[in-house]
């Protein structure tokens, strides 16, 4: 014949089984405040952070006008060289490529720089060529897609740097 242990004999064993288990962990009393919240805190889930876009590189416009784009990440903020902007149509009449560099801080998307003075390999641009003008030139980025507006004037007539450029090699 089998016995049924009472609940009252059965006690004994189940504080026995509950104090076994918290051996070798102090209790929250015994340990320092931070380390019991810790304890007691939710876990967060750790992100990895997210990637920046790659700005710097190279970037080319092609189609109806042609041009190259570089961005360059300097201790100052970014460069901003820009060459070309000329139709591909003209032949014989084309104008002379233009050339613009410019300075600027990153905002976002977009880095918006001014035109600064400069010696190119096709155009130059002295500190007082730019007397008296703020020529700005932003540029948007969007994937692989540099969007670059200017109102800089210096450029030969049908030369035109403003346009979508696409990146043609990496940082």
């Amino acid at each position: 014949m089998k016995r049924r242990m009472s609940f009252a004999r059965s006690m004994p064993v189940a504080v026995l089984v509950i104090g076994l288990s918290a051996c070798g962990q102090p209790a929250a009393a015994d340990r320092p405040a931070n380390e019991a919240a810790a304890d007691a805190a939710p876990k967060a889930e750790v992100s990895s952070p997210v990637a920046s876009p790659v700005i710097a590189g190279a970037y080319r416009m092609e189609g109806a006008r042609v041009g190259d784009l570089t961005l360059e990440q300097a201790s100052s903020g970014w460069k901003i060289r820009l060459r070309g902007g000329v139709p591909t149509d003209m032949g014989a009449s084309t104008p002379a490529d233009c050339e613009l560099q410019a300075e600027g801080s990153l905002a976002g998307d977009q880095i918006n720089g001014a035109v600064v003075p400069f010696e190119g390999d096709i155009s130059s641009v002295t500190a007082q060529d730019l007397q008296g003008h703020a020529y700005v030139v932003t540029v948007r980025i969007s994937g692989e897609t540099a969007s670059v507006t200017t109102d800089y004037d210096g450029c030969g007539m049908g030369a035109d740097l403003n346009g979508d450029y696409r990146r043609a090699t990496g940082g």
